[in-house]
């Protein structure tokens, strides 16, 4: 089966996890339709954490560069007691990390992030449809309808 023959993924939800899922998707030529109900995708959360097996993964998918672009890749981090400052413990992380699990780690903004992976699914061709509500969907083993409240359907 070619990729023009594959019916297309719908992916409900434009956040992180829907645009790396619609990115993997993309990846391997499977169509995608991306549906968020925001009219735009915009700056939401604070900093994140990403282990060593995410920034795998983003580099993995050609977004090592722009990743080092807007990430910070901290040499430790640190667990201290909240009323006296006492370091509690230490996590050697930098080189160490890069060593032992083949990649950084890096803590990043949410919207940074976001970013980064709204432009690589543009950049793979998806879908993406901005301002749709999933309404409905109705299912048989063939096929699969979805409806928003805003009238699209595929």
């Amino acid at each position: 089966m070619t990729s023009n023959e594959r019916n297309p993924v719908v992916i409900a939800g434009g956040g992180i996890g829907g645009l790396a899922a619609a990115l993997a998707c993309a990846r391997q030529r499977v169509p995608v339709q991306l549906l968020e109900r925001a009219t735009q995708l915009s700056e939401a959360g604070a900093g994140i954490q990403i282990g060593p097996n995410v920034t795998r993964i983003l580099q993995a998918w050609g977004l090592g560069a722009a990743l080092a672009q807007v990430a910070a890749f901290p040499n430790q981090l640190q667990a201290r007691d909240a009323q006296t400052g006492q370091v509690l413990g230490t996590l050697r992380l930098g080189q160490r990390a890069q060593a032992l699990y083949g990649a950084p780690y890096a803590a990043i903004h949410r919207a940074d992030l976001q970013g980064l992976l709204q432009r690589a699914v543009q950049d793979a061709g998806v879908a993406l449809h901005l301002g749709q509500t999933v309404q409905g969907w109705q299912g048989s083993e063939a096929a699969l309808q979805v409806n928003t409240l805003q009238g699209l359907s595929l």
